[in-house]
């Protein structure tokens, strides 16, 4: 038991700039015990003057919130399953909860709803059904080390997955063309609909939710209606 003085010693030192291998060695101490000083708070003049450490407040299992703001909880988490741990905390005091921040969290925790998982559904396109079109670009590294940016327009078939990849220049609507009837000439056909990817150069809308195109037998386009 290292008495109160020698605490109270060894936190003046530190706070004076001494190490705390020099401290140990002066009040004949351990390393490791000066270290666990330290992370103690400082005696206070009480202490001191009784040459003894208070115990320290013995930590409980919380106290269980009463059933009434249980209720509220539910309630509000049910209302709002996103609300924060602390934004409930906030709301409680109102209610007349007396508990800690850690209680309540828990409390939250146990409580708030399990999301719901959407289901997910995979669509999967017959063959000849339709290809999707994009943009892309990627950086390559040169034999000289030289680091450059390539723009490349892809094409993919829904059902065989095949890819059919187009080195270009640009984004323009001549690029489009030109890199399109070369991905349906390596597909060795045209699919029913032509997917494209919100690209600038096709996009009619902020948002690109109208400018998905379909090629019809017939040989016209005109805007999906999707």
């Amino acid at each position: 038991m290292i008495p109160v003085m020698t605490r109270l010693k060894i936190h003046h030192m530190a706070e004076g700039g001494t190490p705390q291998a020099a401290i140990a060695e002066k009040c004949r101490r351990s390393l490791r015990s000066v270290q666990r000083v330290l992370s103690e708070p400082v005696p206070t003049l009480p202490e001191v003057a009784a040459n003894q450490r208070q115990a320290a407040p013995r930590r409980g299992r919380p106290p269980k919130a009463d059933p009434a703001i249980v209720e509220q909880v539910r309630a509000l988490l049910d209302e709002d399953r996103s609300v924060l741990a602390t934004e409930v905390l906030r709301r409680s005091r109102a209610w007349g909860y007396t508990g800690g921040k850690s209680a309540m969290s828990a409390l939250v925790k146990q409580l708030r709803p399990s999301p719901k998982l959407e289901p997910l559904v995979c669509f999967d396109g017959m063959p000849g059904e339709y290809a999707q079109f994009d943009f892309g670009k990627c950086w390559v590294k040169l034999f000289s080390g030289r680091r450059e940016q390539v723009i490349f327009f892809a094409g993919r078939l829904k059902f065989s997955r095949f890819m059919h990849i187009v080195l270009v220049e640009n984004e323009r609507a001549e690029t489009v063309v030109r890199s399109l009837i070369a991905c349906l000439t390596a597909f060795g056909g045209s699919p029913k609909e032509w997917v494209f990817d919100n690209p600038r150069t096709i996009r009619l809308t902020r948002w690109g939710v109208e400018p998905v195109l379909l090629h019809r037998p017939c040989g016209t386009w005109s805007p999906s209606t999707a």
